[in-house]
């Protein structure tokens, strides 16, 4: 099932016997919005709202934990 934003949550698809919800590319253009959004503000002057951005110590953590080739 491709999860589409407003539709059924995770719940509601597993009570209807849904197995695997793929986001497909929203996350790649929830990523690129933001990205252009920043730049749009960076270009006009003005501050860029970040406060949905993940510190850099966020990023690595996770990232540490979805290595398959051992301990980083």
């Amino acid at each position: 099932m491709l999860h589409r934003p407003g539709g059924p949550g995770l719940a509601e698809l597993g009570r209807l016997g849904v197995a695997r919800v793929s986001t497909g590319s929203l996350l790649f253009r929830a990523a690129l919005g933001a990205a252009l959004d920043a730049a749009d503000a960076i270009r006009a002057g003005r501050e860029a709202d970040l406060s949905a951005v993940p510190s850099y110590g966020w990023v690595q953590e996770l990232t540490g934990r979805f290595r398959t080739d051992g301990p980083s």
